[in-house]
């Protein structure tokens, strides 16, 4: 499996684009290869992880999209995007709930 961010998607195109961790190439991927219950959680700077195939005209795509989970960081919104959302800003400077 490879990783990367998805650096293009929106819900009115059949398609998307993942930046590869690995390689730092754009890789196309198409809604109807991802599982309907993550196309919503999917927007841009989530990563993923992924698997690169070929279809039949040699064109690599990536397919088996899942949200990567970074083991270190217990929530699952975090943890794909790198986003606290328990963080708050105030009085210019960010504070974490106690």
């Amino acid at each position: 499996m490879s990783t990367g961010t998805i650096n293009f998607f929106t819900s009115a195109k059949p398609y998307g684009f993942i930046t590869s961790d690995e390689t730092g190439a754009e890789v196309i991927f198409y809604t109807v290869n991802v599982a309907s219950d993550l196309t919503n959680k999917l927007s841009q700077g989530v990563k993923v992880s992924y698997e690169l195939k070929t279809d039949n005209k040699g064109v690599k795509s990536a397919q088996n999209i899942q949200i990567f989970k970074n083991e270190n960081i217990s929530d699952p919104y975090e943890a794909a995007t790198g986003i606290d959302l328990g963080t708050t800003y105030s009085n210019e400077t960010w504070t974490k709930p106690s």
